[in-house]
């Protein structure tokens, strides 16, 4: 189950990175919790699906 979240949050950040748009920008146009993304984004971090910087 974890692993589809994961790649549902996977979706999420390249969305975001692809969109030019802020963190909270995207997320306000998506419905969604500024602070959930980014809490997300640092999970991602943390298990090394992502390793760049900022969005």
């Amino acid at each position: 189950m974890k692993n589809k979240n994961y790649q549902l949050w996977l979706n999420q950040y390249e969305a975001i990175r692809r969109s030019g748009l802020s963190i909270r920008s995207w997320a306000n146009q998506n419905n969604l919790s500024a602070a959930c993304i980014a809490k997300r984004i640092t999970r991602l971090r943390q298990i090394g699906l992502i390793t760049e910087g900022k969005v």
